[in-house]
């Protein structure tokens, strides 16, 4: 009885200590934001943005406990409007991201970070406009049972051209998938 006993406590401690191991954070996001971009002047026509999406993918080394730093490939499609013309703004960016994340490995792992980067605009409303652009950008989130992620950001243009005048900014929601 006392073998059994042991042998049952045994198992019960090795599973205990399976589950208490911190795993990693994951590597890989793959995902999609929703966008609002205001209007602003651009070389003298007002033009009116509404909301766009946003795919992206981000690829993250975790460095330390709490830290994780990468990159992040992500692409804008927002329709415009500039009185009677309708359009579109493309845009395609890289960005080196980097994070904080609070709760690592839990369940509920709120995180704060930034990104920035260079990427390219290209504004299409009864004419065609390019932009070489650098943003820096804000954000904060979610990441729910280890791979559903939700965070807000906002988007600062750093070198004054980022489709609109640098007194204001772009808000996004993002859903992404960690794996």
């Amino acid at each position: 009885m006392k073998k059994l006993a042991i042998v049952f406590a045994l198992i019960f401690l090795s599973a205990h200590c399976v589950w208490a191991q911190e795993r990693p954070l994951n590597r890989f996001e793959i995902g999609l934001g929703y966008d609002y971009y205001p209007g602003h002047t651009d070389g003298g026509v007002d033009i009116q943005y509404h909301q766009g999406l946003s795919p992206f993918f981000e690829w993250r080394h975790q460095v330390g406990k709490h830290w994780d730093f990468g990159a992040k490939v992500d692409t804008r499609i927002a329709l415009a409007q500039d009185g009677s013309y309708k359009g579109t703004v493309l845009y395609g960016g890289l960005h080196a991201v980097a994070d904080v994340n609070i709760l690592p490995g839990r369940g509920v792992n709120p995180f704060i970070g930034i990104e920035a980067g260079p990427g390219i605009g290209i504004t299409n409303v009864g004419y065609t406009r390019a932009h070489f652009l650098v943003t820096a950008s804000a954000r904060m989130g979610l990441e729910i049972a280890r791979h559903f992620r939700v965070s807000l950001a906002l988007d600062l243009p750093v070198n004054g051209r980022m489709f609109f005048d640098t007194s204001f900014t772009t808000a996004s929601v993002n859903l992404g998938w960690a794996f």
